[in-house]
């Protein structure tokens, strides 16, 4: 029951980030856009376009319907690439994924092999990446983002018209992500750098 649920928040999300020791390798060749929308098609920004750094883990809590989930994410994200691996409470690792701005790699043995990397990698983008370059790609497909400086963090939201889309917020070391359209959230939390660990 719970693989089942976990498959199906994974599946419907696109949000998990993945790798596996034993694992069936789904690599994409080409890059696929991300549907932000039913038809807002949002190709993936260079890896160039974070805004900063980032080399450490964060616990990450997901919500999809009635469904909540609690894994560790280990995060490496500079202008060269973007690598996450996912873990369970027990520190299994349950797979990995790779972006370096050409190709999309996702490896897992516990999650669809149809599963979108792209979405996964898109979600990280709008959370992290320059602001003037997501509001410049996603103006080119019709959506508008609005991004606000606050005095612990920042606000970012996408629109489609007059209908807000996505929210996140970040206040401190904590992120909050709320995907209205698909009916998903999570939140991530940075716990220990890399030279913590």
């Amino acid at each position: 029951m719970l693989k089942k649920s976990v498959l199906l928040l994974l599946s419907g999300l696109g949000l998990i980030f993945l790798s596996s020791c034993i694992s069936t390798k789904a690599a994409e060749t080409q890059i696929n856009p991300v549907y932000v929308t039913n038809t807002a098609k949002y190709y993936l920004l260079p890896t160039q376009d974070i805004e900063n750094p980032i080399n450490g883990v964060q616990k990450m809590s997901a919500t999809f319907k009635d469904q909540s989930f609690d894994f560790v994410v280990y995060t490496t994200a500079d202008q060269t690439v973007l690598n996450m691996i996912l873990f369970n409470e027990f520190g299994t690792t349950l797979g990995s994924l790779e972006y370096d701005g050409n190709t999309i790699n996702f490896d897992s043995s516990v999650f669809p092999k149809n599963m979108k990397a792209e979405y996964i990698a898109a979600d990280f983008q709008f959370c992290l990446y320059n602001p003037e370059k997501i509001a410049a790609a996603l103006e080119e497909i019709g959506l508008e983002f609005r991004y606000e400086k606050t005095e612990s963090g920042e606000t970012r939201q996408i629109y489609s018209k007059d209908e807000l889309i996505s929210s996140i917020t970040r206040d401190g070391n904590v992120i909050r992500y709320d995907n209205l359209l698909r009916g998903y959230s999570y939140t991530l939390t940075s716990e220990l750098s890399a030279d913590e660990l």
